[in-house]
């Protein structure tokens, strides 16, 4: 099937952009390669950021047949209201199904006993004269499913799925101006250097700010 896992491995490996390679990390590059599975991460650009360390810790795994699928992959800028930066990847082409059904609450139990009785009538005259042999109780049995679907089809309609978009009704103007605060609050603190006098502030501050 395809697969998509996306994790926060705690592992170190230069391969997916750590700073250094740990036990771990090497344990589960093995593992990735074992599996036959692909690595989407690329670049350098920290999943995880303190006020102490940046470090590549969340990865992006994929098998073989996902990874046609998936493109642009790439650690986001914006405010993630966490230490964990957010990940973005596209899928394109995906096949979505959307299969019609039938709603048991929408049955018209009328309608559908009316349908049960005629194939009813029609199976016991068909089996009347038949043996209770093993073959013959299968065959009822099936004919006897045949004729609960069909009264179901005749007595509820097929209903066909609502579509499920997401909307952001609840996102105003104060939510984005928040947000750029905090951006702004984040670039700032990661343009100094841990033993800056003004680091502790200006990390705090987001803090706040988020």
């Amino acid at each position: 099937m395809p697969l998509f896992i996306g994790c926060d491995a705690n592992a170190h490996n230069t391969v997916w952009g750590s700073t250094n390679t740990n036990s771990r990390g090497i344990k589960l590059l093995e593992f990735i390669v074992a599996n036959n599975l692909l690595l989407l991460n690329n670049g350098d650009d920290p999943t995880f950021v303190t006020t102490q360390r940046s470090e590549v810790i969340d990865l992006s795994i994929v098998s073989q047949r996902a990874a046609r699928y998936v493109s642009n992959w790439y650690v986001s800028p914006e405010e993630s209201l966490s230490d964990h930066r957010r990940i973005h990847f596209e899928i394109s082409n995906p096949t979505i199904v959307l299969e019609e059904f039938r709603n048991p609450r929408k049955v018209d139990y009328l309608s559908f006993n009316i349908e049960l009785c005629k194939s009813l009538d029609q199976l016991d005259s068909f089996t009347k004269d038949l043996q209770p042999s093993t073959p013959h109780l299968d065959n009822l049995a099936s004919n006897l499913q045949s004729s609960l679907h069909s009264a179901l089809a005749a007595s509820c309609p097929l209903s066909k799925p609502k579509s499920n978009k997401l909307s952001k009704s609840w996102w105003s103007k104060e939510l984005s101006k928040l947000k750029t605060e905090c951006r702004t609050a984040l670039r700032r603190a990661k343009r100094l250097p841990v033993d800056h006098s003004q680091c502790v502030e200006r990390w705090c501050f987001y803090r706040e700010k988020q």
